[in-house]
């Protein structure tokens, strides 16, 4: 988006981190870990400050991973993973809609999602992507009328420091139906799509782009 000409903010929980990717991507960055709950509204009215008021879109990708299945999950881990990859998501859209997109009579939100939370998972880091998945359909219908779209990206396994993959390691893994990992790119440019306005009549949708793993 940043070399279409696009404005972005990107925030996250380190602020070391948020500082190098800011100076490399030439972008704004505000720190927020959003699995603090409370910090939603006085973040969103900062974001919005930032942007005299305009924001087009608002993408929710902030996202931790445990493979802590349902025998073995404590409420620690449980709490973890559901503050941040579906609560923290859930209160931080309802400001940036009430502080900004219900007043502009339009918005567009993207989730991500993920194929776990498609094809089943009983530990939190599924069921979360499963909230996040059943969050976007329901969103998409009671903000149709306000001219706000909502859609989800579910990626396969993905180049990423969650799963400690770089685009340029090797990505080939044979347990894989499409026998490779995604790239960064790949769910980027989905996301570049349902931003513009090619995709202006698309929304409540789950878009897999997973190389094929969730076919039956």
């Amino acid at each position: 988006m940043i070399d279409l000409g696009g404005k972005v903010l990107i925030t996250g929980r380190k602020n070391e981190t948020l500082k190098k990717v800011e100076e490399e991507l030439r972008c704004k960055a505000l720190e927020w870990d959003i699995s603090d709950l409370k910090l939603a509204k006085t973040k969103v009215e900062e974001i919005v400050k930032i942007f005299d008021g305009r924001i087009d879109c608002f993408i929710n990708n902030a996202g931790i991973y445990t493979n802590t299945l349902f025998c073995n999950c404590n409420i620690d881990q449980w709490k973890k993973v559901i503050d941040t990859n579906l609560s923290g998501l859930y209160f931080a859209t309802k400001e940036i809609v009430t502080q900004c997109f219900e007043k502009l009579q339009n918005g567009n939100i993207i989730m991500i999602a993920s194929i776990e939370g498609i094809r089943g998972n009983t530990g939190p880091y599924g069921i979360s992507k499963s909230g996040v998945i059943h969050l976007t359909h329901s969103l998409a219908k009671d903000l149709l009328s306000k001219n706000i779209r909502v859609n989800a990206i579910a990626p396969g396994m993905t180049c990423s420091n969650i799963n400690a993959i770089k685009d340029n390691d090797n990505v080939y893994r044979d347990f894989l139906k499409g026998k490779r990992v995604l790239s960064a790119k790949e769910i980027a440019d989905i996301a570049v799509f349902l931003i513009s306005d090619s995709s202006q009549c698309i929304t409540g949708q789950i878009i897999s782009c997973d190389n094929g793993e969730t076919l039956i």
